[in-house]
């Protein structure tokens, strides 16, 4: 059996989560005139101004496993009655998960404004990931 794995980790990065600014449910507890006694900022909706403030400031940092592969090559004992050389037997599987506290799709920033909104999240469609299964056979 043999189990290949390809992981990355991103320690200590924070940056501008201004697309889930709507989509936060601490929202629900912001200042507003009756409610003058919290940390969260007024919400501003249907405004031409775009002022960040820390609170849309996030962790950046994760564990993600970008390659997962498993797989068993029989024995040769065995196949050598069939007349096939060798045959192995794997499964594996891209992007599958991160382990993050980021609460949007994808802790791997981009967006397509350019070099200008680096490190601004600005609803960012997720890394892709693809499951295999599979055979090799070598007759």
């Amino acid at each position: 059996m043999k189990l290949s794995l390809w992981v990355m980790v991103c320690n200590g990065n924070q940056f501008l989560s201004s697309g889930l600014t709507n989509l936060n449910v601490e929202w629900l507890n912001s200042w507003t005139p009756t409610n003058t006694n919290t940390d969260i900022p007024r919400y501003a909706f249907n405004t031409s101004t775009s002022q960040q403030s820390d609170f849309t400031i996030s962790d950046g940092s994760y564990f993600k496993a970008r390659f997962i592969q498993i797989g068993y090559t029989l024995s040769t004992k065995l196949l050598s009655k069939a007349r096939i050389l060798s045959l192995r037997v794997y499964a594996n599987t891209t992007n599958p998960f991160y382990l993050t506290k980021y609460k949007g799709f994808s802790p791997e920033v981009s967006n397509s404004y350019g070099v200008t909104t680096m490190g601004d999240d600005f609803r960012t469609y997720p890394v892709s990931g693809t499951a295999r299964i599979g055979v090799n056979v070598t007759f």
